[in-house]
């Protein structure tokens, strides 16, 4: 998805009318703020999320986050810098993200979205 706008010709990218994609290899939480501190990785966050917004024939779109387990608290924390560049993603109606974190109780971006977004639940322990 970083590199979709230089890979496709514009109007093959306006085309697109599903996506689903799992994004694994997450780990620490994106820098999104403090754009001093960014890093290609919390650049290719924002960008990412730029070029699903862009996708003008978009109509159904499942995302799935895969973060590692011992940075759960930092994306829970972080949870409203993390979701800012989401909010570009405007179309379609139909429109999942799967986060493996639990959402942050004093979070405001969730709900503004309007997207329907699904904390993941913890894989059962019963045998």
């Amino acid at each position: 998805m970083f590199y979709i706008t230089t890979l496709l010709p514009q109007e093959r990218f306006n085309m697109i009318s599903r996506l689903n994609f799992s994004w694994r290899g997450l780990h620490r939480a994106p820098v999104v703020e403090r754009a001093e501190n960014q890093t290609f990785y919390d650049e290719s966050w924002s960008k990412i999320w730029g070029n699903i917004a862009a996708l003008e024939g978009l109509t159904h779109l499942w995302v799935g986050l895969s973060v590692s387990d011992s940075h759960f608290a930092q994306w829970t924390l972080h949870e409203d810098d993390i979701l800012l560049p989401v909010k570009r993603v405007t179309r379609p109606q139909n429109f999942v993200l799967e986060t493996p974190f639990a959402p942050n109780p004093q979070g405001r971006i969730r709900g503004e979205l309007g997207h329907r977004i699904f904390p993941v639940s913890e894989p059962s322990t019963n045998q």
